[in-house]
């Protein structure tokens, strides 16, 4: 592809846009992500998970938050809830940091209902760093990275600090790349074997080898509704490769 416009890396205000982080540990024991959409109408979705062997689907999910006043700015607070989102160098290294109380799920299900669970705190302060080129391009694509940082489970006296040292794939679309209600399937992930290396696109190869950790969540943006399926995977290329990462499919109301 042609050499990417830094400019893709900014604000597009005025059209929807969306950012999407996506991170896992080499061995699938803990993994999570994170997405930002902005629409046109000043409201913004958002939500941010965090799964693990021996732990509940940790989900803060608000798809009513005033957009950001600053049209360069990827900061939103709510009841609950503050986040930020910053580029520190185009095409290469991107930063997020959360605050926010979520819903503690011993089963994912509860996620597409009322999400009834144990009310917990999540914090994020998390780099992703680039480790290969973009897959895609204007206007939406994606890149693989190196995820390293912080994450703090709970509130008070009884917070769990959790270091983490793993991989992700964060994208990024605006305009017409932008439409939750009708994206194909796809994965990202991180293929093994002596010199690691990355996979993305259509998920159906993903989704077939099943789900290690399920993630749903429900999405709405005025009569719409839809289901967002997120799974940590074990996946295998049509090379004959394995790999892990995530898949992700909408299944519409």
């Amino acid at each position: 592809m042609d050499r990417p416009d830094p400019d893709w890396e900014r604000r597009h205000p005025g059209r929807p846009e969306s950012w999407s982080f996506d991170f896992f540990t080499p061995d699938a024991g803990l993994a999570g992500f994170v997405g930002l959409t902005i629409w046109p109408s000043r409201v913004a979705w958002y939500w941010a998970a965090l799964v693990g062997r021996r732990r509940p689907y940790l989900l803060v999910r608000d798809l009513d938050v005033a957009a950001p006043r600053s049209p360069t700015s990827r900061e939103i607070r709510a009841d609950s809830l503050w986040a930020d989102v910053n580029c520190e160098t185009p095409f290469d290294h991107w930063s997020l940091g959360l605050e926010a109380f979520g819903v503690a799920l011993d089963d994912p299900d509860e996620a597409l209902g009322e999400e009834r669970g144990d009310r917990t705190g999540l914090g994020l302060d998390l780099e992703w760093e680039a480790v290969g080129g973009l897959h895609g391009g204007e206007p939406a694509y994606a890149q693989p990275c190196a995820v390293h940082g912080e994450i703090l489970v709970g509130a008070g006296r009884e917070v769990e600090t959790v270091a983490l040292d793993g991989y992700g794939w964060r994208r990024h679309a605006w305009g017409d790349g932008v439409d939750w209600f009708s994206a194909p399937a796809r994965f990202g992930g991180r293929i093994d074997g002596g010199q690691p290396h990355w996979a993305e696109g259509d998920g159906a190869t993903a989704a077939a080898a099943g789900p290690l950790l399920r993630a749903p969540l429900r999405l709405e943006h005025g009569a719409r509704r839809a289901t967002l399926e997120r799974a940590l995977c074990r996946f295998t290329t049509p090379a004959g490769e394995n790999g892990l990462g995530w898949s992700e499919r909408v299944v519409p109301a």
